[in-house]
């Protein structure tokens, strides 16, 4: 038994001494950031509120290139066309020169193999145009899967590999096949209006108009049919195959980019509603810990009270 309080005596000694060095740094904390927090806040009232304006100066080229811009602004309006930045320009020539080129080949490849004699090959910069790959789309800079095909080169690698793959499967070529040998056996028609001389009983814009015949000529738009000897429903040519793959691969792109993107904006939620329970748990732990605090002092009251009793005993 008096082992057991000896060892007691020992672990309430060591107790005595952890809570002594705890509190002592607690209270230099205390102090520092005390110390700290004054400092700041007599320079903060000590900070002089009078600032100066610097002086205006208005370099001679600066006015050259406003007056360029405005003189550039005017000319756009007047010819009613929006003028395309220089960098769009400069983007679209990186990009047809650059990721485009492989992909324009895939084009070329087939259109060489399965065009009809009276069929042409579109050049680079007229297949960009088709497909919507524009200087105009490039200086909007809204079409996403544009600026992922000029400046991801996964995206680059994916289409142009993705291209390579379907044109070389026997559904893509068959279609290809039935195109080069198809006659013209349809028809496909559209209707314009073309304005041609007429009589209107109800105008009175000419002089007379009350004279029989009453009313007056009149301009009339009159709808005109346009028909064209045409391929049967199904045939597509390589230039059409290519813009419908080229439109299915971004449509594709956009969905998966939309899907994922929901994903992780969902995981970031649940790690945002994670990282939102950190400070209540650190409360409960400082409350937790506040109570160990109270229990040990507690304990150091009943100690010493039991050391007061044992002086008498030693005397």
């Amino acid at each position: 038994m008096n082992r057991f309080l000896a060892g007691a005596d020992k672990l309430e000694t060591v107790y005595l001494a952890v809570l002594r060095i705890i509190v002592l740094v607690f209270a230099t904390l205390a102090l520092i950031v005390a110390t700290f927090v004054a400092f700041d806040g007599i320079r903060s009232l000590l900070t002089s509120t009078k600032v100066e304006a610097e002086q205006v100066a208005v370099a001679p080229g600066e006015i050259a290139t406003e007056l360029a811009q405005k003189q550039k602004e005017k000319d756009a309006a007047v010819s009613g066309v929006e003028a395309i930045p220089d960098s769009a320009k400069k983007a679209q020539a990186a990009f047809l020169s650059g990721p485009f080129t492989a992909y324009y080949g895939v084009y070329r490849a087939t259109a060489q193999r399965y065009n009809k004699p009276e069929d042409t090959i579109l050049s680079k910069a007229d297949l960009a145009k088709e497909l919507g790959y524009t200087v105009e789309v490039f200086a909007a800079g809204e079409d996403g899967t544009v600026q992922a095909f000029a400046n991801n080169p996964s995206f680059a690698t994916q289409i142009v590999s993705a291209a390579k793959d379907v044109s070389a499967r026997p559904s893509y070529v068959q279609q290809l096949v039935k195109y080069k040998g198809a006659q013209k056996t349809a028809r496909t028609c559209s209707t314009r209006y073309v304005n041609r001389r007429g009589w209107n009983t109800n105008s009175t814009s000419c002089d007379g108009w009350w004279q029989s015949p009453i009313g007056c000529p009149v301009m009339v738009p009159v709808p005109v049919e346009d028909c064209q000897a045409a391929y049967p429903d199904g045939i597509k040519g390589p230039k059409q195959a290519f813009a419908e793959f080229d439109a299915s691969f971004r449509a594709l792109w956009v969905q998966k980019t939309e899907e994922v993107e929901a994903k992780a904006a969902g995981e970031r939620a649940e790690r945002e509603a994670l990282k939102d329970t950190g400070v209540p748990k650190l409360m409960r732990a400082i409350y937790v810990f506040g109570g160990f605090l109270a229990v040990m002092f507690l304990f150091l009251v009943i100690a010493v009270e039991r050391h007061l009793r044992r002086i008498p005993k030693a005397e």
